[in-house]
């Protein structure tokens, strides 16, 4: 049973636990049980949750501390920080974010389900980046 917008926080953390659990790798079981999240469920649950599940994310995250500003259009700001293998999210704007990441809110929708492609998304102009882009790519840990 996927993610859906209604669930409380609760509700959506026994559903990771129970569709994804140790699969938190596996990009189709992981985009299946997400692809209806709102984009507030994604940031401000399921990242921190996958973050938590991944000592690899972690590691790779190791020596970088950074604020991450996302601006979904359409449904809100949030600021992701990475400090030295941990996270934080927090919905709102950061003072001094160190990349900026601006996408519609359909094309984050479209992203999270696995039906458009970063990459492709960045070249076509529906992501647009701001800041330093070596912490851009640097996502892949986070998402």
């Amino acid at each position: 049973m996927p993610v859906k917008p209604e669930m409380s926080k609760e509700e959506v953390i026994k559903t990771l636990e129970t569709e994804i659990g140790a699969n938190v790798k596996d990009k189709k079981i992981m985009r299946e049980c997400i692809k209806d999240a709102s984009p507030e469920q994604s940031f401000e649950i399921i990242m921190p949750w996958g973050f938590g599940q991944r000592p690899d994310a972690k590691q790779k995250l190791a020596t970088t501390t950074a604020i991450f500003q996302f601006i979904i259009t359409g449904a809100g700001e949030w600021q992701v920080k990475v400090d030295k293998g941990t996270l934080a999210v927090e919905k709102g704007k950061a003072p001094k974010p160190n990349c900026t990441i601006t996408m519609a809110v359909s094309d984050y929708k479209d992203m999270a389900a696995g039906k458009l492609d970063p990459q492709a998304a960045f070249m076509a102009g529906k992501i647009k980046f701001a800041g330093d882009m070596s912490l851009a790519m640097k996502l892949g840990a986070i998402l």
